[in-house]
């Protein structure tokens, strides 16, 4: 890596013995240490929101547009448009209980989201209800970092104790 012109030092990248970047588990965590980034982030929420109204309008435009339908055909016609706007409602119903389960999931720290909304499916546990369950809790759990020991063996800061050769020696029961 270059050294940096107007100070001479190798720019910190994070790795071992440098600054730990912050870490933020969501968006709007990010945001609010970082304001300047508050326009962008309020206009793509904005983007996303307004996408998802023109969807779910869009979808109840099509069942009812099905059932005006129904009212000017033949009894077999109408029974079919019936039926496909009953399965359209149906749908935008399901779609609707599984966004609103997503965002409560979410909003509880779910980190895996489509296997808890399979088990809110089969058990028809809500997000909290999970959340407190002795064997679904672990849907909402924080991730477990491994200890790698990054740097171990390195002339860094952050070296341990040993030094990789002695790790070594160890390992081979301390011959040479």
């Amino acid at each position: 890596m270059k050294p940096d012109d107007a100070t001479g030092k190798k720019p910190d990248d994070g790795a071992a013995g440098g600054v730990k970047p912050p870490e933020y588990k969501t968006w709007a965590e990010y945001v609010e240490v970082h304001p300047e980034a508050q326009p962008l982030h309020q206009a793509e929420i904005a983007q996303q929101a307004q996408a998802l109204e023109r969807e779910r309008a869009n979808a109840i435009k099509a069942s009812s547009d099905l059932r005006t339908l129904a009212k000017t055909a033949d009894e077999a016609t109408a029974a079919k448009l019936k039926e496909l706007a009953d399965a359209k409602d149906r749908e935008i119903a399901a779609l609707h209980k599984q966004a609103s389960f997503a965002e409560q999931a979410v909003k509880l720290g779910c980190t895996e989201l489509a296997e808890a909304w399979t088990v809110a499916q089969a058990t028809g546990l809500s997000a909290a209800d999970m959340k407190a369950h002795s064997v679904w809790g672990r849907l909402f759990a924080e991730p477990k970092k491994p200890d790698a020991k990054a740097g171990a063996g390195t002339r860094s800061a952050s070296k341990s104790e040993l030094s990789m050769d002695d790790r070594m020696r160890a390992a081979l029961g301390g011959r040479r």
